[in-house]
């Protein structure tokens, strides 16, 4: 079947594609297809430098958004509570073996 098609539409499609191959319209395009490419690129470099991220200090064991330090070491109670605070930290204390 047939469908009628108007002068206006024929002249509107024909702008539009013409306008579309504007040498502005493939610069812009040419821009923006650069740009998403370079912000790909840097959001896989974050991501993956992101990955190894440790927010404990150096000895620390990182757990469930938590830092924790195991000593060998036997001091008292007040001695390694002044430890952890010259650490910027808190004493555990842990009153069984299964915690």
């Amino acid at each position: 079947a047939c469908v009628p098609v108007s002068s206006l539409d024929v002249i509107t499609s024909l702008s539009v594609s013409t306008a579309l191959q504007s040498p502005l319209w493939r610069w812009i395009s040419g821009v923006l297809g650069v740009t998403c490419f370079c912000l790909m690129a840097a959001l896989g470099i974050v991501l993956k430098n992101y990955s190894g991220y440790n927010p404990c200090q150096e000895g620390w064991i990182g757990y469930r958004c938590n830092c924790y330090f195991i000593s060998n070491e036997s001091k008292s109670w007040s001695e390694s509570r002044n430890f952890c605070a010259s650490k910027n930290s808190t004493l555990l204390q842990m009153n069984n073996k299964d915690e």
